[in-house]
């Protein structure tokens, strides 16, 4: 959906970081993660502000470390970290990547 005709970034050898708002359920992240079994990254790191430390302990698992700034027992939901925790629109996700995209394709073009 937002790479559009856009090929993945190629990852082989390479330290990827994924990351998330935050990781109640565990099962966006669990599916990121997954995405690049199999895709030959040097190293798989996940990274989120708060996370359940049931669910952090699973996704250990799944990459080479895990990265939390908080980690409480009992989470609850993941919005009631943020002061401020508004959803993000699809346009204006496809517009910050286009826009990443042609700035590291056209560095001189800014």
């Amino acid at each position: 959906l937002f790479r559009g005709d856009r090929d993945p970034i190629p990852v082989v050898g390479r330290s990827v970081i994924v990351t998330d708002d935050g990781v109640a359920t565990g099962s966006t992240m669990i599916a990121a993660l997954r995405t690049l079994t199999g895709r030959g990254p040097r190293e798989v790191i996940a990274a989120v502000p708060v996370g359940s430390r049931e669910r952090l302990e699973l996704l250990r698992g799944l990459c080479d470390e895990v990265v939390s700034l908080l980690a409480p027992d009992n989470l609850g939901a993941v919005a009631d970290y943020y002061d401020d925790f508004h959803q993000v629109e699809d346009e204006d996700v496809l517009s910050l990547l286009e826009d990443a995209h042609r700035r590291l394709t056209h560095p001189s073009k800014r």
